[in-house]
């Protein structure tokens, strides 16, 4: 057990290159045109990745009648019927759209992006956008127009791909920081705890955390000496302990 935490300290808190190579990547932004009105606007965008629903925030867009776009993934839908059932109470102010099936990067070729496993081939691709489109149908009854990958960031031909697909790339301005994978490595051990964390992945010299509130903990590392399997074995057999102790407060 020590022997684990001291290689888990070790881990999140060492930094290292990991890739020979890279195909750049494009960062899709949007900018709203100005009201004819010369008023400021606007679109509010939400990303429903893996994980459950900050009701405080769903809460607070309808009790002030704000409009918003969520984009959902798959997964998110299996696990979030509450949500669903909101969105669907309140069609005038929510607008849903496709977040891929499985929160994977649209990245056609094997390149990780903030630690998160690309589809990684043309194919895959366009089962992760087509997918996802198919799961938002299936829950809320319309095939979406808009898609943002994982990441939200592409290669020039996947953006090309899920355009061919019939798909609006959905970009952004700007985005809050959600203290997740831009924080130092000493502030991210803050809020790791078996409780907490769904999933811990330990692939390609990338440490991704999955947690159960929607955080995204990832971190580049050196490869390590010993086995990532046996590593990810003995972390969920911790984060099944862990969910024991979990309190539904998220």
């Amino acid at each position: 057990m020590r022997i684990f935490l001291l290689f888990f300290s070790l881990i999140l808190a060492a930094f290292a290159a990991t890739a020979a190579w890279a195909v750049p990547l494009i960062e899709y932004h949007m900018q709203m045109k100005p009201s004819p009105e010369g008023q400021k606007r606007v679109a509010l965008t939400f990303d429903a990745c893996t994980g459950k629903t900050d009701t405080r925030i769903l809460d607070a867009l309808v009790k002030n009648e704000i409009k918003a776009t969520i984009f959902v993934t798959g997964r998110w839908l299996k696990r979030n019927p509450e949500a669903i059932a909101t969105f669907k109470a309140h069609p005038e102010l929510f607008e849903i759209e496709n977040h891929g099936a499985q929160h994977l990067p649209a990245i056609d070729v094997p390149q990780l992006l903030y630690g998160l496993k690309p589809a990684g081939s043309p194919a895959a691709v366009s089962a992760e956008v087509e997918d996802g489109a198919a799961a938002v149908q299936t829950h809320f009854y319309h095939w979406p127009h808009w898609y943002r990958g994982a990441g939200g960031e592409y290669t020039a031909s996947s953006l090309e791909l899920i355009k061919s697909l019939g798909f609006e790339v959905g970009g952004f301005t700007t985005t809050p920081d959600d203290k997740g994978i831009a924080l130092p490595a000493n502030v991210r051990l803050r809020f790791v705890a078996w409780p907490e964390i769904e999933k811990v992945l330990l692939r390609y010299g990338v440490l991704t955390i999955d947690c159960a509130d929607n955080k995204l903990l990832q971190l580049d590392v050196a490869q390590p000496t010993f086995s990532a399997e046996s590593f990810e074995q003995y972390c969920d057999e911790k984060v099944e302990e862990g969910k024991k102790k979990r309190h539904e407060e998220w």
